[in-house]
């Protein structure tokens, strides 16, 4: 039976940025939300082809890899086919979907190979909606990735004043080999598997999220490092339903609703909060 969690995360004091500050650095920084659209790369798809307008984007048929640093505004309706980030930049990849619909029949369509940091942008009042099949084609057949319909190897930041549809035929919704935020931003995701998932951490700030995943809602799980794998939510509105949990950290789950307290184990059986109590000694809060 799917668990469902609606719940509005109304941060009234510091408790949830001193939190983040004390446990884990994020990649959250305000240097990453400095956005200039005049100077942006045009990306236009139509159908099955894609061309732009600029440098640092290679185009073959319906497949653009993005290989340089800087700004680029997606338009268009794409119906098989990638936008790839492959850069060893150190500045970040700005993807802006302005009205842009993504599909792709045989991987993700939104694919970040390599890059310091992406950051996606939903332009104010467009609509954007990505979309896979219910098949990979990768490689390597014992490849593992990518699992999502937007997915990346490294840090990903979502925010901006439009909405984001994803669905997720094969896996999960939108995933992070790092770190993943989530910030000001109206996102929908219906997944097979996962909605939304960081694996170092899964920080939410503000908007409207909605997630309808057969497994698990929002996760983070880094089995690598002990002490990452946090979920934050500070501010906005969660709507989860989920054939798993509907929030599963491998670390604690923190949200202002009830700072007070940790989740207790039978709350997190019903699914309405997510982790037992960590141990004394060593355990705090963390995002």
């Amino acid at each position: 039976m799917a668990k469902s969690i609606t719940t509005n995360a109304n941060a009234g004091d510091d408790s949830v940025k001193a939190m983040v500050a004390k446990n884990a650095e994020t990649h959250d920084d305000a240097k990453s939300y400095l956005l200039d659209a005049n100077k942006a790369t045009l990306i236009a798809q139509n159908g099955d082809t894609i061309k732009a307008d600029g440098k640092g984007v290679t185009v073959d048929g319906s497949k653009a890899t993005i290989t340089a640093a800087g700004t680029y505004s997606i338009r268009g309706t794409l119906t098989d086919g990638q936008i790839i980030v492959n850069t060893k930049d150190k500045e970040p990849i700005k993807l802006i979907l302005n009205g842009a619909t993504l599909s792709s029949a045989s991987g993700a369509p939104i694919y970040v190979m390599d890059a310091e940091e992406t950051v996606i942008i939903l332009a104010d009042n467009t609509e954007n909606r990505i979309s896979d099949g219910k098949k990979y084609v990768v490689a390597n057949p014992t490849d593992d990735e990518p699992n999502a319909a937007i997915f990346s190897k490294s840090d990903l930041r979502i925010y901006g004043g439009g909405s984001l549809n994803v669905t997720a035929n094969f896996n999960d919704g939108i995933a992070s080999k790092d770190g993943l935020v989530i910030a000001s931003s109206t996102i929908a995701v219906e997944a097979a598997d996962d909605g939304i998932r960081g694996k170092d951490y899964l920080v939410v700030r503000d908007g409207l999220i909605t997630v309808s995943a057969k497994r698990d809602g929002l996760k983070s799980d880094d089995a690598e490092d002990a002490a990452k794998g946090h979920i934050a939510t500070e501010d906005g509105a969660l709507k989860i339903v989920a054939g798993g949990m509907p929030f599963r950290p491998k670390q604690v789950w923190w949200s202002p609703v009830e700072p007070s307290r940790y989740p207790r184990a039978e709350d997190t059986r019903r699914g309405l909060m997510r982790t037992p109590r960590p141990k004394a000694s060593t355990a705090a809060p963390a995002s």
